[in-house]
């Protein structure tokens, strides 16, 4: 019973680390940015990657 308890701990934990994937927008490949839209680019993969984590 226990184990069961745990696995489904586990699953909910996992679940709620999928990243919501509405809020991320693809950007162009960075070779075609320039300046601050790299930054912007970057930050924006970023804080997608750790959103989760809140």
């Amino acid at each position: 019973m226990q184990t069961n308890q745990a696995n489904q701990a586990l699953t909910e934990q996992t679940q709620m680390q999928v990243p919501p994937k509405s809020t991320h927008k693809p950007h162009k490949p960075l070779e075609q940015l320039s300046g601050d839209d790299i930054f912007d680019a970057l930050l924006d993969d970023l804080v997608n990657e750790v959103s989760h984590l809140r």
